[in-house]
């Protein structure tokens, strides 16, 4: 999924630091469902759009 947005953005939007983004994008972390939420709400798009596996993306194991 990608919105256009720098990690930067995408943490002022959601009210958390640039570097818990950077953790998250790079699966050093793992989102609660209140922190999927708050994603889903600064990139415009359904909580459950964000667990679906996109075209030509491999699950990871």
């Amino acid at each position: 999924m990608q919105a256009g947005l720098s990690q930067r953005a995408v943490a002022d939007l959601m009210g958390v630091d640039r570097a818990y983004v950077s953790g998250l994008e790079q699966g050093k972390r793992n989102p609660t469902v209140v922190t999927l939420w708050h994603i889903a709400q600064a990139l415009n798009v359904e909580p459950a759009a964000m667990l679906q596996t996109q075209p030509g993306q491999q699950e990871r194991q």
